[in-house]
């Protein structure tokens, strides 16, 4: 079953822009909430077991920039994120720039290039800004999947 939830509640009181995308997530347990403002965007994502999967769906003409995920885990022990085209895996233990592969192709195969990642580790959450190249050329989806340390 995928909860889905669909951020298009103007608010209004703050003046702050709808966000231009809306979140699937794998799991009914786990939440998502978004706060953009004029210059961020930031989905914080609750998973209560450690463990999940969330696809993002553009319904505004691009993606906003910076975009962060903050995931409510304890940890990273794996991070994938796609967006059609290509993908990448990291987690807490890899360094901040990380190889990136073509869609269809397995991690054994000679990478595509690196990526620069920025991850920010809190006691209560992990924050993962979204590299440009996943945005680029506005890919109608980004897919995540996360892996905690210490998951119930």
């Amino acid at each position: 079953m995928v909860a889905m939830l669909a951020f298009s509640a103007t608010l209004a009181s703050a003046g702050l822009p709808d966000p231009p995308f809306k979140v699937e997530l794998k799991k009914a347990e786990d939440a998502a909430t978004v706060m953009s403002t004029h210059a961020s965007t930031v989905l914080t994502i609750t998973s209560p077991s450690g463990i999940g999967r969330a696809t993002l769906v553009r319904i505004g003409d691009e993606w906003p920039a910076p975009l962060m995920i903050r995931l409510t885990i304890k940890g990273l022990e794996s991070l994938r994120m796609e967006n059609g085209i290509l993908y990448f895996r990291t987690s807490l233990k890899q360094p901040k720039r990380t190889p990136y592969w073509r869609v269809g192709k397995n991690t054994t195969a000679a990478p595509e290039g690196m990526l620069e990642i920025t991850l920010l580790k809190t006691k209560e959450t992990v924050d993962i800004l979204v590299p440009g190249e996943l945005m680029a050329d506005t890919p109608e989806e980004i897919h995540l999947e996360w892996i905690d340390f210490f998951r119930k």
